[in-house]
């Protein structure tokens, strides 16, 4: 699928994601996978995506979340990130 765009994965009861999970969409510019049972993100899984812009990941069992996760292609410049509200106000 190297010309998907758009893809949601949402409410799908995905429970984890291997590292190279996306490695054939590059070109994806929204990711949603939402609503699942994600505990944790591989920190390469959105390595290879230059054109990402927007990813959410709300309402998972996220605890953290890698800090390089968006680094390699300054893609926090142009993330709309949503995370739940249960991690934002861990302790």
């Amino acid at each position: 699928m190297p010309h998907l765009q758009w893809l949601d994965l949402s409410y799908n009861l995905i429970t984890e994601m291997d590292y190279d999970s996306f490695k054939n969409t590059k070109k994806l510019q929204v990711i949603k996978i939402a609503h699942n049972s994600l505990m944790e993100i591989p920190a390469d899984l959105f390595r290879m995506m230059q054109y990402l812009r927007i990813v959410d990941m709300s309402h998972n069992h996220l605890k953290s979340l890698p800090d390089n996760l968006f680094y390699d292609h300054h893609i926090e410049r142009f993330l709309i990130f949503m995370i739940s509200y249960k991690l934002l106000n861990s302790n």
